[in-house]
């Protein structure tokens, strides 16, 4: 039914990613207190690096998901196609993110992990246009 509104389909991929990218992001905001309470663990020792961190990686895996879930849409068993196409493109970033969370936990300076925030990047610049120029194709019938 949002496919046959009068606006371009690449609005529609923003929108999808943007609220995606909103509610990953309260999500991890209402967990991340008692994350790190239960499992005693201290807080990094520059909170707003970690915090901008963050939110770079949930752009970046919602970018994807918003362009593989435009992918799968019409498919028959999109339920179960949806993990199986979202998952290797999600793996680099999780990656990424785990070795960008463990320099910053530990102290690393910046060029230690600065790699892996480019990667980061990279898959936004990537997935984001992709999406945006391509989702019109992806979503006609």
């Amino acid at each position: 039914m949002l496919i046959s509104a009068p606006i371009d389909r690449g609005f529609i991929f923003l929108t999808k990613w943007i609220s995606g990218f909103i509610f990953l992001t309260i999500m991890e905001g209402l967990i991340i207190i008692p994350f790190f309470k239960f499992l005693m663990i201290d807080f990094p020792s520059q909170p707003w690096i970690a915090i901008g961190t963050t939110l770079l990686i949930n752009c970046a895996i919602m970018a994807i998901a918003s362009l593989v879930s435009g992918i799968a849409m019409r498919a028959r068993l999109s339920e179960v196609l949806l993990p199986i196409l979202l998952f290797p493109l999600v793996s680099p970033v999780i990656i990424a993110a785990t070795k960008i969370s463990g320099s910053i936990m530990v102290g690393d300076p910046y060029s230690f992990w600065k790699i892996w925030l480019l990667i980061i990047l990279t898959v936004i610049v990537i997935f984001g246009l992709v999406g945006y120029t391509l989702f019109d194709f992806i979503t006609e019938e």
